[in-house]
């Protein structure tokens, strides 16, 4: 009996050893290096400004570039700068895979710098008047020394006046004959009246020169900004929004073959291709580009590079088109019609073996 539970025991630990032998190798496999990532897929800025860009767990050489250097420029680093609004993306190749950011740049704030406070006036300080110089007392001028009046000395007497005697009386001569009266005096003659002195007229005042109406400048005409276009504005996630409202009408599994038509009207601009007629599959990624876009021109790519929400894609060797809703690296995530003959949501293709040829799309391309 001891020995069968003795064999027993061994064989057990024989089993479990084995057992661990071949999980190791599983363990270790499982146990796979961290895979590169952006630290940023998408990002909105104002012109001026920037942000550094890296690519997460690259051990290697790292290259970026711009899709629109006239919107958003990156330097050999990773530092992007917004020039002028818009949407790029940003290219990261590391050991032959591309990674994108895409970037939306918007106009700077303009900030108004509060008016400066004018000074307050400065009261002058009373002028001090001098007060009056008291004038000065007159001097005093002493009366004049009273001289005496001289003393009269009195003659001497006891000599007596000497008599008067009265002279003769004197006889006068006879008169003379009486002198020839004179000749009266010629009365003289009457002197001329001046002629009255003419007042000159007064000299009449010049009438005063109206003085010129000011001259009034007219205010300069504000030009209106011109309006953005919603399609130049519109972001990845609205775009998702717009197309996936569809399911409520195109639920999984809806029927939609070749039979089912689809036209992109007039105002649509077609850089090159079709002239905007589909049917099948591509009929239903014109329709889902349109619930997002409107009316907003189309423009044929080859480069993986402009792939973003809403852009049609021909794929499986140019066979089939799908519309995309999302964009993550090189998976993307997709809606199609006439697939498998009826409408599909959420397949997730890799762009690298998709068969991709080109594919249109409504944002501006250069």
């Amino acid at each position: 009996m001891k020995k069968k539970l003795l064999a027993i025991l061994v064989f057990a630990m024989a089993l479990l050893s084995f057992q661990g032998l071949w999980n190791a190798p599983q363990m270790q496999l499982q146990v796979q290096a961290a895979s590169p990532k952006l630290s940023k897929t998408k990002k909105t800025l104002y012109v001026g400004d920037d942000f550094k860009l890296t690519l997460k767990n690259a051990t290697g050489k790292v290259k970026y570039k711009s899709t629109d250097k006239k919107i958003v420029t990156v330097t050999k680093k990773g530092v992007v700068t917004a020039v002028a609004p818009g949407k790029a993306k940003i290219k990261v190749t590391y050991k032959g895979k591309t990674y994108k950011c895409k970037i939306t740049v918007k106009k700077a704030k303009v900030t108004t710098p509060e008016p400066t406070a004018a000074p307050k006036p400065t009261a002058p300080e009373p002028t001090t008047v001098p007060k009056p110089t008291d004038e000065p007392e007159p001097t005093y001028v002493p009366d004049p020394t009273y001289v005496p009046d001289p003393v009269i000395i009195s003659e001497p007497t006891g000599v007596p006046e000497p008599t008067y005697v009265p002279e003769p009386t004197y006889e006068p001569e006879p008169t003379a004959a009486p002198t020839a009266a004179p000749e009266p005096t010629a009365a003289p003659e009457p002197t001329a009246e001046p002629e009255p002195t003419t007042t000159p007229e007064p000299t009449a005042e010049p009438t005063p020169t109206a003085e010129p109406e000011p001259t009034t400048t007219p205010e300069p005409t504000v030009e209106p900004e011109p309006e953005i276009p919603a399609y130049l504005t519109i972001t990845d996630d609205e775009v998702y929004n717009a197309i996936m409202a569809l399911q409520s009408e195109y639920p999984e599994g809806t029927p939609w073959t070749n039979a089912n038509t689809y036209s992109w009207g007039p105002d649509v601009a077609m850089t090159l291709g079709y002239g905007g007629f589909g049917g099948g599959c591509q009929a239903f990624a014109m329709l889902a580009s349109d619930a997002a876009f409107g009316n907003a021109p189309a423009y044929k790519f080859t480069d993986p590079a402009y792939i973003s929400a809403g852009a049609i894609l021909r794929i499986n060797n140019d066979s089939h088109s799908v519309v995309v809703l999302k964009v993550d690296g090189n998976m993307i995530t997709i809606a199609e019609g006439n697939y498998n003959s009826s409408v599909h949501w959420g397949r997730v293709i890799d762009i690298t073996n998709c068969g991709f040829v080109f594919g249109y799309t409504r944002r501006p391309i250069e």
